[in-house]
C-alpha cells in the first residue's frame, strides 16, 4: 500500500515539475536588447508556449495618419480662410431706372427678332466682360498697337488721346481687373442707325468692378499696389483712423460702346463687310475710387 502511494507521489510530482518551471521561468516573448526569447524543450512547456502563441495578437504599431490628416485639414482651411479674407468685399447693390431698363429689354428682343436671329445677350455680356479687362489692360500698359486690333477708327482716335492724358496718372496703376472682379456688366442702351446705305448696331455696357487690393498673387504686385496706395493717402491726407481698416476696396466704373456693321454683302465687293465682330467704339472711365471697407464695425 505505501509503494502504490509512493508510486503516486511521484508521478505527480513528474507532471507538478513542468508547470512549476513554467510559472517560475518564464520568459519574454518578445526578443528586446536586454531579453531573448526563450525556446521551451519539456513537452508540457511546448503545448503551454502553443497555446499562448495561438491567442497572442500582435499589436499595430503607433500611426500618426490622422495627426497628418487632421494637419493637412487645417492647413487647406487657413489657406481657404486666407483667399477668402483677402477677396473680401461689401455687398452691391446697383439700382437701374426703371424706364431704361424696359426700353433696353425692347431694343434687345427688336435687334434679335428684325436684325440679329443668332443673337443671344448672354453670350455678347460674357463677350464683354473679356472686352474690358483687354482694353483696361491696354490702356494702362499703354499698349498702342494693340489697340487697333479691337476698336472702330472713331475709338482708336479717342481712346488714344486719353491714353495720352492718363500717362501720368498713377491711380490708373490700381484699375487690374479679372473677370470675377466685374461685379456688374449692365446694357445701358440699345440704337441701331442706318448712315450712307450702311446699317449699324450700337451696344452702350455699364461695368462695374471690385477688387481689394489684397487680392494680387505675386509679392511684386501687392509692394506696387502699396507704394501707390501710401503716396494717394499722402497727397490726399487720409486721416491715419482710415487707413487702419482692414480692407482698400478699388471701385471703378467703367463705361464702353460696342458697335457691329450689319450692312449686307452687295455685288459691289468693296462696300461689303470685312469685319462683322463686335468693335470699341468708346471707352471711358467714369468713376475711381479707394474705398475702406471693415466687415466688422
Amino acid at each position: 500500500m505505501s509503494l502504490n502511494i509512493l508510486w503516486v507521489s511521484m508521478e505527480m510530482r513528474k507532471c507538478l515539475e513542468p508547470q512549476r518551471d513554467i510559472c517560475t521561468r518564464t520568459r519574454p516573448l518578445f526578443t528586446t536588447a536586454t531579453h531573448r526569447q526563450q525556446i521551451p524543450t519539456s513537452r508540457c512547456e511546448r503545448n503551454e508556449y502553443a497555446q499562448v502563441q495561438s491567442n497572442w495578437t500582435p499589436m499595430p504599431p503607433p500611426t500618426v495618419q490622422g495627426s497628418s490628416r487632421s494637419n493637412s485639414n487645417n492647413w487647406e482651411n487657413n489657406k481657404r480662410r486666407n483667399n477668402e479674407q483677402r477677396k473680401t468685399i461689401p455687398k452691391l447693390v446697383y439700382l437701374h431706372n426703371p424706364w431704361k431698363y424696359i426700353l433696353t429689354r425692347l431694343n434687345l428682343w427688336k435687334l434679335r427678332i428684325f436684325w440679329d436671329h443668332k443673337f443671344k445677350e448672354q453670350e455678347f455680356i460674357r463677350g464683354s466682360r473679356q472686352a474690358v479687362i483687354v482694353m483696361t489692360d491696354i490702356i494702362r500698359n499703354q499698349s498702342t498697337g494693340k489697340l487697333g486690333q479691337f476698336t472702330t477708327p472713331v475709338g482708336f482716335q479717342q481712346i488714344s488721346r486719353d491714353m495720352l492724358l492718363s500717362r501720368n496718372d498713377s491711380r490708373l496703376r490700381l484699375v487690374k481687373f479679372d473677370t470675377e472682379h466685374i461685379r456688374k456688366a449692365i446694357p445701358m442702351k440699345v440704337a441701331t442707325r442706318k448712315n450712307f446705305g450702311r446699317r449699324y448696331c450700337f451696344i452702350d455696357m455699364l461695368f462695374v468692378g471690385l477688387r481689394n487690393t489684397k487680392d494680387f498673387d505675386s509679392p511684386e504686385e501687392l509692394v506696387e499696389i502699396n507704394e501707390i496706395l501710401r503716396k494717394l493717402d499722402t497727397d490726399m491726407r487720409t486721416p491715419m483712423d482710415v487707413m487702419a481698416v482692414p480692407h482698400r476696396i478699388v471701385f471703378a466704373e467703367i463705361f464702353m460702346r460696342f458697335r457691329r456693321d450689319y450692312t449686307p454683302n452687295s455685288d459691289n465687293a468693296s462696300n461689303n463687310v470685312k469685319d462683322r465682330e463686335w468693335s470699341v467704339s468708346f471707352y471711358k472711365i467714369l468713376t475711381f475710387d479707394v474705398l475702406n471697407y471693415d466687415p466688422k464695425p
